[in-house]
């Protein structure tokens, strides 16, 4: 709005100066030719002054248009570090977490491996228990002919299974 006012002022000085400079040459008489003549010459002054005004303007316009660019790409850059900013928190916090999934997965198979090996050291616990009432028929060769091999190789599996745990306690 401030840019049409002042175009619309300098418009109007340029006009002013016009008037008056045929208002000096002709006074209060009818113009003669010659004086007539003259007025045309102020008109070339008048599109001369209007094109200096013009010119004005323009540079005038181009310096708003110039501090608003400037103020647009401050604004840009302020932006831009934020989001920087922002990706490197995010990233921080996506390392984080990261870290804390790798733990809980290390937690869940250890977790896992001591499942299994508590059912097995269940199972051959139960055996053991039992070595005495298994019938020969489904048992290997060799536990056939020597059935305190097998409660003594049942014995040596549930003293290794311990073992294992043990080691993933510690």
């Amino acid at each position: 709005m401030i840019q049409w006012s002042v175009l619309i002022i300098l418009v109007a000085v340029v006009m002013a100066l016009w008037l008056l400079t045929i208002w000096l040459v002709c006074g209060n008489e009818i113009p003669g030719k010659g004086a007539f003549g003259d007025a045309f010459g102020a008109t070339n002054t008048l599109f001369s002054g209007l094109a200096a005004a013009l010119f004005f303007f323009a540079i005038f316009m181009q310096r708003q248009d110039l501090a608003f660019t400037k103020k647009m790409l401050a604004d840009s850059a302020e932006a831009q570090q934020q989001s920087a900013d922002s990706h490197t928190e995010s990233l921080k916090e996506l390392k984080k977490q990261n870290a804390h999934m790798l733990q809980q997965n290390a937690v869940m198979r250890t977790q896992n491996r001591l499942a299994k090996l508590q059912a097995e050291i269940d199972i051959v616990s139960s055996l053991s228990e039992n070595v005495d009432s298994i019938s020969a028929d489904g048992l290997p060769d060799g536990f056939k002919r020597n059935p305190g091999a097998l409660k003594r190789a049942l014995f040596q599996r549930l003293y290794q299974l311990k073992s294992n745990v043990e080691n993933l306690d510690a």
